[in-house]
């Protein structure tokens, strides 16, 4: 299993383990993220995030690796960085939502590699 292949299901599961705290336990997902008012809209996010992680960490382990579902790896890591720092800096969110934005940092880092460098790094193996 190649490197964008972990980058992507480890970015699954990780998705996946996100999306199912506040599933499970609101409670101690406010106590880390800081209070929520919309419990409906958290639990609608959460979902959508977990059904990404199903996709990502099931695509990773596919043998035909689709472009799109790299893209959707690339680009849902970026739109969480973005959201994690703006809303942060905004003070709308607290700053523990730094550490998934350094997380998803990685993710891209690893995935952009892949896509920018794919034939160097294929041809070499």
């Amino acid at each position: 299993m190649n490197l964008v292949r972990k980058t992507m299901l480890f970015q699954g599961v990780y998705y996946l383990l996100t999306g199912i705290w506040p599933l499970i336990s609101v409670t101690s997902f406010m106590a880390v993220t800081g209070p929520k008012t919309d419990i409906w809209l958290l639990k609608t996010f959460s979902i959508q995030i977990c059904m990404m992680g199903i996709v990502l960490a099931y695509a990773s382990l596919d043998k035909e690796f689709k472009p799109a579902v790299v893209l959707l790896s690339l680009l849902t890591a970026a739109g969480f960085i973005i959201a994690d720092v703006f809303y942060v800096i905004k003070g709308v969110i607290p700053p523990i939502y730094l550490a998934d934005a350094f997380i998803e940092l990685i993710i891209a880092f690893l995935v952009a590699s892949y896509v920018l460098f794919r034939r160097k790094l294929e041809t070499s193996v």
